[in-house]
Order: structure tokens, then C-alpha cells, then sequence
């Protein structure tokens, strides 16, 4: 059965107030990788409707690679046998990202950084290596939710202020990549403990006491694949998840903004996401 198609959602929808689909591990892809979390590469990804990337960033030397595994390891052997060939770079993901955006005029793309980077300088500079890309981003510069009633700006504003990319870091905030776990009510991850995934994970869990608007909904394990991903990925099961959620009181009882799974474009996560922005508005 092939999946459903992307559709943009009612630009009058807040960030805040629409869902993404997000590629756990984005990087981790077939053919390059040898232990893929994604059976095509992050372009082929964007082209198939995903607008949220998961991505593992460390340090080797002054360039920042995508890599996985320990810090300060991730991007040496025996890491490094994970995958055939070099290691993607945060820049060229970047460059990527910014040419299909500048294609694709209406459309939003969120990254969530699992950052290893200890120099936010570097961080910085990689960003500002990418000619352009610091006028894409929004930031909380351009706009803090603290300063409007902790909402976010509408996708309208975004597309006419060409505020269309959002980097979030679980690492300390820079300039350009706020703290994630300040802004976003992050769930526990699994592919088969529904009240794990039910749950508020640990490190988000500290911030409980601010405002928080945005929810991201881990719905992936440790060791997926793409068999795996045909069971739990179904739209059914999806939705049996966010409304356990919505029982519990999980992120004061709202539809997710981002669900994030292993092999993306199996089962009815577009499917899922298409219908909670349809209904946003009602």
C-alpha cells in the first residue's frame, strides 16, 4: 500500500499548532548505512513529505559530522564501520535543506539537534558557512513565544517573513538554535512500551514548570527495522498512542506537533498527520 502524500496545512494554523512528520535518525539511511533508521537519503525524504529531521551531530576536528554512537567516538572506529563511505556533514545537510526550501516556498522544515558539538562557536560557524542560511531561520530573535503568550508565530507569518527553518538543540542555546527542551514537551521513545512513549522523557521533564506549546511524540526503538516498521507504524496504532496520551494528561492533553518514527514512509504516519492538521482549526 503506498503512502499518503504531504499536504500543507492552513497557513493560518500556528507552528505550534501543526504536525510534522519527523524522520528519527534522518542520516541513517539505505544504501549507506549497513544499520539504517531510514530506507532513503534526507533528500528523498523531503520529496516524500517529511518536514522534521532527527540528526546526531559531533565534532571531528573543526567539521561537524553526522554520526552515531558515543561522544567523542561516534565518528572513529569501530562507529565508523556502521556505514559505507564518509560521514554526512551538518553543512552539506544544511546546503540541502536550504536549496529545497528556496524551492519550496511555503513549506516549514524543523531540525532537532541530539548535539555532541561542546563549541557553540563551531556550531555557529557551520551555520554561517552556509551562504544565506541565517536569514531562513527563525529564531528567538525573530520571534520568542515568551513575549506572545507563549504561542508561536502563524505559518503565514513564517512563509512572508521567509522564517521557514527551525533548529532546535538539546545542547545549550545559541544565537541561531534554541534549547529544545525549553519550548517542546518531549515524550519517552519506544516501539512497543505505549506507556514509555506515554510518558514525559527525563531530561524535558526538568522544564516542567515553564510554558511549553510544542509536543514531539517518539514513537521508535532501538533497534527498528523495516518489518518492525510495517507493524508499528500503522495509522491505527499511531492514533491508539496519541489518544492514550491525551488520557494520561500528556502535554496538557494536545495532538502532537511532531511524530517521530524509524522507516517513515512505511504505514500511516502521513496519513495520521495529514488528518490532525485538518481538523486544527475546527
Amino acid at each position: 500500500m503506498q503512502a499518503a502524500s504531504w499536504k500543507l496545512p492552513n497557513n493560518q494554523l500556528r507552528y505550534d499548532q501543526a504536525c510534522y512528520l519527523v524522520a528519527h535518525n534522518a542520516f541513517t539511511y539505505r544504501p549507506k548505512w549497513l544499520y539504517a533508521q531510514q530506507d532513503r537519503d534526507i533528500k528523498a525524504q523531503l520529496a516524500h513529505g517529511i518536514r522534521g529531521f532527527m540528526l546526531d551531530v559531533h565534532a571531528d576536528g573543526s567539521t561537524l559530522k553526522l554520526c552515531h554512537g558515543d561522544k567523542n567516538k561516534a565518528c572513529d572506529f569501530p562507529y565508523s564501520l556502521q556505514k559505507i563511505g564518509s560521514f554526512d556533514t551538518l553543512k552539506d545537510t544544511l546546503i540541502l535543506i536550504k536549496k529545497w526550501l528556496e524551492s519550496n516556498k511555503q513549506e516549514v522544515v524543523t531540525l532537532l539537534l541530539e548535539d555532541y558539538v561542546d563549541s557553540r562557536n563551531l556550531l555557529i560557524q557551520t551555520i554561517d558557512s552556509v551562504p544565506g542560511l541565517s536569514k531562513i531561520l527563525l529564531t528567538l530573535t525573530d520571534w520568542n513565544p515568551a513575549q506572545h503568550s507563549y504561542n508561536w508565530p502563524t505559518l503565514a507569518w513564517m512563509q512572508k517573513n521567509n522564517k521557514r527553518l527551525v533548529i532546535f538543540t538539546d545542547k545549550s542555546e545559541t544565537k541561531y538554535t534554541p534549547h529544545i527542551w525549553h519550548w517542546v514537551i518531549e515524550s519517552g521513545y519506544s516501539s512497543w512500551d505505549m506507556n514509555k512513549v506515554n510518558s514525559e522523557r527525563s531530561e524535558s521533564k526538568r522544564y516542567s514548570t515553564r510554558p511549553r506549546g510544542l509536543y514531539l511524540l517518539n514513537w521508535f526503538g532501538i533497534a527498528s527495522n523495516e518489518i518492525s516498521c510495517a507493524i508499528n507504524n500503522t495509522e491505527s496504532k499511531i492514533m491508539m498512542l496519541i489518544k492514550k496520551g491525551m488520557q494520561k494528561g500528556l502535554a496538557n492533553k494536545q495532538f502532537p506537533n511532531f511524530i517521530a518514527l524509524d522507516f517513515v514512509n512505511i504505514g500511516g504516519g502521513m496519513d495520521v498527520v495529514n488528518n490532525i492538521n485538518k481538523t486544527a482549526l475546527l
